[in-house]
């Protein structure tokens, strides 16, 4: 990979470059150009669905500070959430189904409400979202510095 070509020189370099972004709580300004592609969707959908291309120098730093996220999410879940690591869309839907399975089975009545999420990421403000993490208490520099990359 790009990382071992570097030598320890280079990583040494690029920890510092890091190190001092989350100093600052800035990144450089090259970082907020993101390149947009627009993917085409599914036959018979049509249209389009943007992808934002994030530049590797956050990329790198993202991977770097995983374990500060993944620490508070693993505190922070719920006993209703399935919002988890290890969790994926098929399991809790065939946990759900398992449930109301049995409860027909034994003689109990079983339904469900869905919300269509499609579009639920493209309708959350920034401003709405920053309050509610911290209310949360989730860890603030690496909101403040992922914040930056979608303003």
């Amino acid at each position: 990979s790009e990382l071992k070509a570097m030598g320890k020189a280079g990583l040494s370099d690029l920890v510092g470059l890091l190190t001092r972004c989350e100093e600052m709580v800035a990144w450089p300004w090259q970082l907020y150009l993101v390149l947009e592609l627009l993917l085409g969707k599914k036959p018979g959908i049509g249209g389009e669905r943007p992808i934002g291309l994030m530049p590797m120098l956050y990329r790198i730093w993202s991977a770097a500070r995983r374990h500060i996220i993944a620490g508070w999410s693993k505190q922070a879940a719920g006993h209703w959430d399935t919002a988890v690591a290890g969790s994926s869309a098929l399991r809790v839907a065939m946990h759900r189904l398992m449930r109301a399975e049995a409860a027909v089975a034994m003689g109990f009545s079983a339904g469900g409400v869905f919300y269509d999420a499609a579009n639920f990421y493209d309708n959350i403000g920034l401003d709405i979202l920053v309050v509610k993490a911290l209310e949360l208490f989730y860890p603030v520099l690496p909101l403040a510095m992922a914040v930056q990359m979608y303003l």
